[in-house]
């Protein structure tokens, strides 16, 4: 019995270009009272390529240890669960209702799991 593949949601391509890392770093800040609309497309998919993203070159935007990438990204929203396909730069449909309450209990019921438009979290395949 064969399944049939889960549906996907194309990403916009992601800028190369921006702030350099240490202003980056300069200006991070922790927002735990979150207001406001929505992250966009190009937000959700610059966010998910900074994180295991592949470059021009073909190399990922993160190191792993013998380029295993034992990490899979995964986005949470109201809308459901999805996974990141770096080597696609896309979004493959998970069949789950909006898991982000169960992930708030999970992490010491920080409100801000719970109220975020959308949680990325990493997921060990090994």
């Amino acid at each position: 019995m064969t399944t049939s593949p889960r549906p996907t949601v194309d990403l916009p391509d992601p800028t190369r270009d921006g702030m350099s890392l240490a202003q980056a770093l300069a200006t991070r800040r922790t927002v735990r009272e979150l207001t406001g609309p929505s992250l966009t497309d190009d937000e959700i998919s610059q966010l998910l390529w900074s994180a295991q993203g592949v470059t021009p070159a073909r190399n990922r935007t993160a190191p792993s240890a013998g380029a295993t990438y034992p990490t899979e990204i995964y986005l949470l929203t109201a809308d459901g669960v999805f996974h990141y396909r770096p080597e696609r730069h896309d979004l493959e449909v998970v069949p789950e209702d909006d898991v982000r309450l169960r992930l708030c209990g999970g992490a010491v019921s920080q409100e801000a799991v719970r109220d975020a438009p959308a949680v990325c979290t990493p997921l060990r395949t090994s």
